[in-house]
């Protein structure tokens, strides 16, 4: 059984409200165990959330996503606490391999998606060296073929959109990336990643 939770950075929490607002404690009756999952979506990394975090340890899935926080990686020395997690999504985040190697500890993790980061190769082959039973996403499995164009198409960042983004080069006001999509536009690609 799962139990899902989300948390959006439209909240304002403090550690207590973080808990009681996703729901996320660990329940139990008196047949089975309840796994817990918990969604984060752009919320950056504060000593509350982290403080919260490590109160959450029969946490069975995270998804922690699109927040352009470099504390991100130092947040993985909690996250490697959660002994429990059965799966780890951390995508359009600035996770490097010196985040991605802290999660050595979690000896039962299944998988890890890190599409959208930073983690190259080799922090994978560090990782899969320590946890070979990991399975770890780092290509984006939502990214527009490129096909025979020297420019990348991306997935559109902003949330709830399922359009893409492509380069315009636009001559009177200026080349930009822009969605099809919602009509958001980005004048540098680093911008919107």
């Amino acid at each position: 059984k799962v139990k899902p939770a989300a948390l959006s950075d439209s909240q304002d929490l403090d550690a207590v409200a973080f808990l009681a607002a996703t729901g996320c404690l660990p329940q139990f009756d008196d047949e089975e165990d309840w796994y817990t999952s918990l969604f984060i979506y752009g919320l950056p990394v504060s000593d509350d959330v982290l403080v919260a975090l490590r109160k959450l340890t029969n946490l069975a899935s995270l998804y922690w996503n699109n927040i352009n926080d470099p504390n991100i990686n130092d947040a993985m020395h909690v996250i490697s606490t959660l002994i429990f997690l059965d799966e780890l999504h951390l995508i359009r985040t600035p996770l490097a391999d010196k985040g991605l190697t802290h999660l050595k500890t979690l000896w039962d993790i299944k998988k890890i998606s890190a599409w959208g980061t930073k983690v190259t190769g080799k922090g994978v082959s560090e990782l899969k060296q320590m946890l070979p039973q990991v399975e770890i996403v780092t290509a984006d499995p939502y990214a527009a073929p490129k096909g025979d164009d020297e420019t990348p198409t991306y997935r559109c960042p902003v949330s709830r959109c399922t359009g893409w983004v492509d380069f315009i080069e636009d001559k009177d006001e200026g080349d930009f990336w822009g969605c099809g999509e919602c009509g958001s536009s980005w004048r540098k690609r680093k911008n919107f990643f």
